[in-house]
């Protein structure tokens, strides 16, 4: 467990070292097996600790003073720490006349290759000044995550876009070390008068910031993303995973939304069953929103049909009926499976949604050159009438409130009510 000096600090300065705290507790996942720069670093606490979390190499810039601190107390094999007095005297100077001169010619970062996570615990400002040359150093598939006070979120989420291809929001706000919260945001949701006004005027706010996907190292042309992608990249689209893996263009977690807008097409493969029912539909959701007019979406996930007439039988003896037993419950909850599909229940969901023009598959086949050829999962027999995988795909279009609106009953009344704390 992460733990910070026990010192004693006014509210503000316990919000403001939660938000440090915060930024090495969401990087931690992302640390693992890879190159981590931790600017400002501070005493060197934090690098440590992601050193410790598995990162093959860790990088801390502070000023002189820190860095020489930090070396003597946690210099170890992979954990080096650098001086930072460049950027210190930089920045002052940006606050002073010398401004314009500052930014005609920005501080130079030493050679030390490429990162695949930033970190950021100080005031953002003391990173603007060589935000360029970081973001020039970051490796595909790379994230940077920092913490700003609320008032510039705003400002900063606005930059980070035009540099990443989605940023995610978490909010850490709260009086005291005892009472502070943290949320998570819809990527496109600003901070609104409702929420303002749930705050007591002594509340300290922050924004961790995770951005990822640098926009200069993806493919250019049509944006197309491949969600769920883990070790299986696709060449020219933008391949997406909750987890770092290798070829991996953007660390998400679709559960918290997605930063998107004219997205041109979807492929999930074996991706949809490991969401909770009203997760997929939200998920779904997110998809028809994100698409342009003409966008489409191709879809492949284990048919329920097929699984119950493949794993089950009544007749047998009652070795084989055990076997039966086991084998329908592995299909169900093995591989972290949530919720298994019939063509029926995804034709509901799809066309409830919003898309028109379903069109069903079979393993690599499709009309459009875009999908055809995509699926990278193991195959099993078919029968002639019943696929073991259901593949389609479909094309935005309206919404149909009310047929949602009676999907999402049916769902929660038949459904979730009974598995609730499952």
């Amino acid at each position: 467990m992460l733990v910070a000096a026990r010192d004693t600090l006014s509210p503000a300065m316990a919000c403001e070292r939660a938000a440090r705290l915060a930024i090495y507790v969401q990087s931690e996942p992302l640390a693992r097996n890879r190159r981590v720069l931790d600017v400002c670093c501070g005493r060197g606490w934090g690098a440590a600790h992601l050193l410790a979390a598995g990162a093959t190499q860790v990088v801390g810039l502070e000023r002189s003073a820190l860095a020489s601190r930090a070396t003597r107390r946690f210099g170890q094999p992979g954990l080096d720490f650098c001086p930072l007095d460049t950027l210190q005297r930089n920045t002052l100077q940006r606050n002073t006349v010398h401004r314009d001169a500052v930014h005609r010619d920005p501080p130079t970062l030493p050679d030390l290759g490429p990162f695949d996570l930033v970190t950021c615990t100080r005031s953002p400002e003391q990173l603007e000044p060589m935000l360029d040359a970081i973001i020039e150093r970051l490796a595909p598939g790379s994230q940077l995550v920092l913490a700003v006070r609320e008032g510039a979120s705003s400002r900063w989420r606005d930059r980070l876009r035009e540099f990443f291809l989605s940023v995610e929001i978490a909010r850490l706000h709260g009086t005291s070390s005892d009472n502070l919260h943290f949320e998570f945001l819809s990527p496109r949701e600003e901070p609104s008068s409702s929420h303002t006004q749930t705050l007591a005027p002594t509340d300290t706010v922050f924004e961790v910031l995770t951005a990822s996907a640098p926009r200069r190292l993806l493919p250019a042309g049509p944006l197309r993303l491949h969600i769920g992608s883990g070790s299986q990249r696709i060449e020219d689209w933008v391949n997406v995973d909750i987890r770092p893996f290798p070829g991996v263009d953007l660390v998400a977690d679709v559960n918290r939304g997605l930063d998107f807008a004219s997205v041109d097409a979807v492929y999930a493969e074996h991706f949809l069953e490991h969401l909770a029912a009203d997760d997929a539909l939200v998920f779904l959701a997110a998809i028809h929103r994100m698409l342009t007019p003409e966008g489409r979406i191709r879809l492949s996930t284990p048919n329920l049909d097929w699984v119950w007439r493949t794993h089950y039988r009544l007749e047998g003896s009652p070795e084989r009926k055990i076997g039966n037993a086991l084998e329908i419950n592995r299909a169900f909850h093995g591989w972290e499976h949530k919720f298994l599909w019939n063509r029926e229940a995804l034709t509901a969901a799809l066309t409830a949604i919003g898309f028109t023009d379903l069109r069903w598959y079979r393993h690599g086949e499709s009309d459009d050159a875009t999908f055809r050829g995509l699926e990278r999962h193991e195959t099993y027999l078919d029968t002639n009438d019943l696929p073991h995988v259901l593949i389609v795909e479909a094309r935005r279009g309206q919404v149909q409130p009310a047929a949602l609106a009676s999907l999402r009953q049916q769902l929660q009344r038949d459904f979730l009510d009974h598995v609730a704390g499952y």
